[in-house]
């Protein structure tokens, strides 16, 4: 990357000398070529020279490691609850789905009931009305129970009486 001055903004990949780096080659020609830009890659260079040579070197002693390895191994093992858990946590799209569809299950059984009980509940109020308008058609006081007993075609009563049957009505007063 450049600045707007035309100077690269980070000479790490030179300065670590990484030449698997795809800016590298472009960084070291373009240093090479600037006299600006070649003396503050010398300034980074002594600057890192001095706090890796003041740098304290730490002994680990040869036993520490064996330590370090005893106590990872003594670690106590998560609960059977904290591993649910985590394996909950690692199939999560799969729960997801399944308590989706557990619950897109429960609320269309619920409707299906609920549009049952809806359809029962208005139904019932029909049935009953109808019953009695046919019992109405068919009871003495009706004045036009001549007219459905001596039925034509053209009659809508006539089906009525013929499907509930003559022996449905009462004898005439």
């Amino acid at each position: 990357m450049k600045e707007k001055s035309g100077h690269p903004e980070d000479l790490r990949p030179y300065l670590d000398a990484d030449v698997s780096h795809p800016e590298f080659e472009g960084l070291r020609a373009h240093i090479e070529s600037c006299g600006h830009c070649l003396e503050e890659a010398r300034t980074w260079r002594t600057l890192n020279g001095l706090v890796r040579a003041h740098a304290p070197e730490i002994e680990v002693p040869p036993f520490q490691w064996q330590r370090i390895a005893a106590r990872l191994s003594e670690r106590p093992r998560p609960s059977r609850f904290v591993r649910l858990l985590a394996s909950l946590r690692v199939h999560r799209l799969a729960w997801n789905a399944a308590v989706g569809a557990v619950l897109v299950a429960a609320v269309a059984i619920s409707g299906l009931e609920i549009h049952q009980y809806r359809q029962e509940r208005a139904l019932t109020p029909i049935a009953a009305y109808s019953e009695a308008e046919g019992r109405r058609l068919l009871s003495a006081e009706n004045p036009f129970r001549g007219f459905v007993e001596t039925a034509t075609d053209q009659n809508p009563f006539a089906r009525i009486i013929s499907e509930a049957g003559r022996s449905a009505l009462p004898p005439p007063q």
